[in-house]
């Protein structure tokens, strides 16, 4: 399995955290500036989810939510490989899970 590559632009291990890596986005490779949010804990429960703002930039945001406790390393890695892997990634909010 490829490890992915990825820059952080904030500290890991907090509540939220910033970061850079390279995917592909509508056909073409793309630099994503993702901002992971960890929602374990919060009151009222909210979902997972991608959201991906409409437009063109460079890098791209894109902003995920997880049931996480904090975003360490191991939750940025999922994170880079859930974006890679996802087949129907659009622009807009796309809750998922429990």
């Amino acid at each position: 399995m490829e490890i992915p590559e990825y820059q952080a632009l904030t500290p890991l291990g907090g509540r939220e955290a910033t970061f850079r890596f390279r995917g592909r986005w509508r056909g073409a490779e793309v630099t994503w500036e993702a901002t992971v949010i960890a929602q374990a804990g919060e009151e009222p429960l909210r979902p997972n989810f991608i959201e991906i703002p409409d437009g063109e930039f460079d890098p791209w945001p894109i902003r995920i939510g997880l049931d996480v406790a904090a975003v360490d390393h191991p939750t940025v890695l999922k994170a880079i490989i859930m974006v890679r892997n996802y087949k129907r990634l659009a622009v807009g909010r796309h809750e998922y899970g429990p």
